[in-house]
């Protein structure tokens, strides 16, 4: 076999891929013009759960997170996610992307929007305990049979 048959050989091997690769492509260009599908509570949470396992090992704080918190849908769109804490959101934010990419997909959705919130509230407003009395007010105030308890022993603090 010659030089040349060779490069026409491999030339024409060459030009069947591209076939192949451009056909492929005219496959998949369809499924993206497909209109999204509508997502429902019950396919959100499947999915959820399926990343939630998939992340498991490798990003435990977010795993954490997303197995503590429900989505909810606002609308179409939009995936709703309440938080307790700004670290929360700040690790939501950080990872968000890939967590929704994964829900585009397997949601078959690409507008699909992930929105969160901080639930009002939560932050922490008691009051700090220093003193021994402090600590048994606080005490009597989860459970108020200790206050009994100190009367009858006649218990003080000192």
């Amino acid at each position: 076999m010659s030089l040349k048959e060779l490069i026409n050989t491999n030339s024409e091997v060459g030009d069947q891929t591209t076939v192949q690769n451009k056909s492929e492509n005219n496959v998949s260009e369809p499924d993206a013009v497909l209109a999204d599908q509508a997502i429902t509570v019950a396919n959100l949470q499947v999915a959820w759960k399926k990343y939630v396992e998939q992340i498991k090992n490798t990003n435990i704080r977010l795993f954490s997170i997303l197995n503590n918190q429900e989505p909810a849908i606002k609308d179409d769109t939009t995936i709703v996610l309440e938080l307790t804490s700004p670290v929360q959101e700040l690790e939501i934010k950080k990872s968000g992307e890939e967590l929704l990419l994964y829900l585009k997909e397997e949601l078959r959705n690409h507008s699909l929007r992930l929105e969160t919130f901080l639930q009002k509230g939560t932050k922490d407003t008691s009051k700090k305990i220093f003193t021994a009395n402090d600590k048994l007010q606080a005490m009597i105030e989860k459970n108020p049979a200790l206050a009994e308890l100190k009367k009858n022993l006649n218990l003080d603090l000192d």
